[in-house]
Formats: structure tokens, sequence, C-alpha cells
């Protein structure tokens, strides 16, 4: 029967052989059209707290052509497990939502975004998300109410833009097993306004970045960031970028075919402040000239039991380019039992 949920959200389920929550109850299906799924997920989005995009046989995909809001308290996207593609990269692990055409291009971030985080303790896990060149973002939030937010076994793969972007003011969210391959932009961008709302208290475990056309992870106003295990593979630009006074901590990281390691903030007055430690950076190529390896505007960097290899130039080569932005000189630079 309708769940009273569904009767006061105005929802009314086609298949009443699936549990409350299941998009299938509301008309989804691999073998849908993107319209009717968009309209299933949003229809259980608006009357369930946890939404479950079920696995049927390998590698179940969902055409859509929307973008999705979690607008409860607490609201969770479920779906059945992964298997291998966080290891693997590979979005036939487990179900997935593909981008087809008609998704937003115009709106702004949380209009071309397939997930919007809009309340606290809000969760996403166990999805894989292909974008296709056509949504920007896999998923977006923005403002003090994203707190304590998971995402947690996530695949997000050829976003237009960035693969998970916060944007001003949120606090305490966590990211767990989430790999974000070949996007445009940025792999994770927690930005801010000009730098004056930042976010606090951000924690990232066994997050890979791969084949990124800006940095691999960039912090902006972050007071206080945790990377453990993390990774970074062929990105155009920094593994780590970090601007106006964010303050943050990596420990065991892993980076390949990656020219420039670190940006930390030029700002004279909120310089950014980093610790690294057992982690290996191997680099290649000479980025235009520069040597491998290249830690830029160096606010104050503390690195220690790190390995820096490289088939170019320098092992590890410390850089200011450019009259605009703020010599390093004076700022706290230390190595610690480095080698190559």
């Amino acid at each position: 029967p309708q769940t009273s949920a569904e009767s006061t959200a105005g929802v009314t389920p086609t298949n009443y052989q699936y549990e409350p929550g299941d998009i299938r109850r509301y008309g989804a299906g691999t073998d849908q059209s993107s319209g009717t799924n968009d309209t299933a997920i949003a229809n259980a989005l608006l009357s369930s707290d946890v939404v479950r995009i079920p696995q049927d046989g390998d590698g179940s995909v969902y055409p859509i052509s929307s973008s999705f809001t979690l607008s409860r308290f607490g609201q969770r996207v479920v779906g059945d497990v992964m298997g291998n593609c966080i290891a693997s990269a590979s979005l036939d692990a487990g179900p997935r939502l593909d981008v087809v055409t008609g998704f937003p291009t115009t709106g702004g971030d949380a209009a071309q975004a397939v997930f919007n985080i809009t309340d606290r303790n809000q969760r996403i896990e166990n999805v894989g998300i292909d974008c296709n060149s056509i949504a920007n973002i896999g998923v977006y939030g923005t403002g003090g109410s994203i707190t304590r937010t998971k995402l947690l076994n996530i695949l997000i793969q050829s976003p237009a833009d960035d693969g998970v972007k916060f944007f001003d003011s949120t606090f305490m969210n966590g990211m767990e097993n989430v790999v974000v391959s070949s996007p445009t932009g940025h792999g994770f961008n927690f930005d801010a306004t000009n730098g004056s709302s930042g976010h606090t208290t951000i924690s990232m475990s066994n997050c890979y970045v791969t084949s990124a056309g800006d940095s691999g992870f960039r912090f902006d106003a972050v007071t206080g960031f945790n990377m453990d295990s993390c990774a970074c593979d062929s990105t155009t630009d920094f593994a780590v970028e970090m601007l106006t006074g964010s303050v943050g901590t990596i420990d065991g990281m892993d980076t390949e075919n990656t020219t420039r390691l670190f940006d930390l903030s030029e700002n004279a007055s909120l310089k950014s402040r980093l610790t690294v430690s057992g982690s290996r950076f191997l680099a290649y190529g000479d980025n235009g000239g520069a040597p491998a390896n290249v830690i830029d505007n160096a606010g104050t960097l503390h690195i220690e039991n790190c390995s820096f290899q490289s088939g170019e130039s320098a092992t590890l080569f410390l850089e200011t380019t450019g009259g605009s932005e703020t010599n390093w000189f004076g700022n706290t630079l230390s190595l610690e039992d480095e080698t190559n």
C-alpha cells in the first residue's frame, strides 16, 4: 500500500512489489527512458529518508537527464555494493546513473550537478555517476547547512567541471573511497567566495583523482583538512592546491605522472600551512620548462618521511612564478628523512 509519507508527498507508486525508497517502486528501470527515471528518483527523494538504487545483474545503468536534491535531514542515497569499482576505477562494478542529453547545461552549479546536498547528516554511498562530460558536477553542496555529510564508495566519471564541489561555510564533512576520473576541472574542489566564507574540518580517506584537467584536490579557506591514503594521477595542474590560509595535513599520499605537487596560497596575510608525511611523489615531464615535483608559492610547509622521485630536472624544486606572487623567503620549509 501507499505509505503515509508517500501520500503526504503526493507520490503514488507504480510497482508495489518493491519496498518504499527503492526507485523501481516509482517506475525506474535500466530499460526505462531518462525522463521516467528522473521522475522515479525525484519521487523517491520526496517520500523516503533512504533512497535505494538497486543492482540488477552486473553494472546496472539508469539513464538520467535531471539533477536531484537531497532535501531532508539525514537523507541517504544508497546503491547496492559497488564491488571493486574503487580499486579498478570501473563503473561496471555496481549500479550507476548515466547522464544523457537533456541534462541542464545552464543555471549554475546546483542545477548542473547530479546530486545536491542541502542539509545536515546527508549521505551518498555505493553509487556510480557517469557525467559523460554533460553534467558539470557529480556531487555539490553549499552553505552552513552542509554539515556532517558523508560520501562513501562513489565513482564519478567525466564531469564537465569538478567531480565533488562544496562551496562556502561547510562543516565536518567526510569522504571515503571516492574516485573522480577524468574531470575537466578539479577532482575535489572546496571553494569559497573570495576566500571569505571557508570550510571547517574536512576528512578524506582513500580518495583518488585521475586525469584531471585542473588540480586534483583544491582547498580554499579551509580550516583543518586531513587527507589519509589519497592518490592523484595525471593532473594537468597541481596535485594539491591551497588558497587563502588553508591548513591541512597529508599522510600516505601517492602521486604519479604529476609534475606539480603543491600550491600554497600567495596571500601575504593568510598564508596556507601544510604538513606532509609518509608519502610518495613520482613525477614525469618538464611542465613547460619547470622542473618536476614543483612546490609553488610555498607558505608554511613541513615535509617528513617522504619519497620524491623524478626522471626530469631537480628532484625537489621550490619556485615562485611571476611578480604578483609572494616570495617564500622567510616562510618555514622543513624537510626531514626524505629520500631520492
